[in-house]
């Protein structure tokens, strides 16, 4: 019976909804414990956008 020996992804929490999420220890150490979910990710990416869009608006 062969054994695997596997590595456990570690498990934080997202910083604005709290869902558990699976990270490496070296991102989030990079990210200084600041980890996002990609749903949080990809609102923010949505909401800045829409920004710019503005923006570029009120400036012609």
């Amino acid at each position: 019976m062969a054994s695997f020996i596997t590595k456990m992804v570690p498990i934080f929490k997202c910083l604005i909804c709290r869902k558990d999420i699976e990270r490496s220890t070296k991102t989030y150490w990079s990210k200084k414990g600041h980890l996002l979910c990609s749903t949080c990710l990809d609102n923010i990416d949505k909401k800045n956008s829409s920004n710019k869009d503005i923006s570029k608006e009120t400036k012609a």
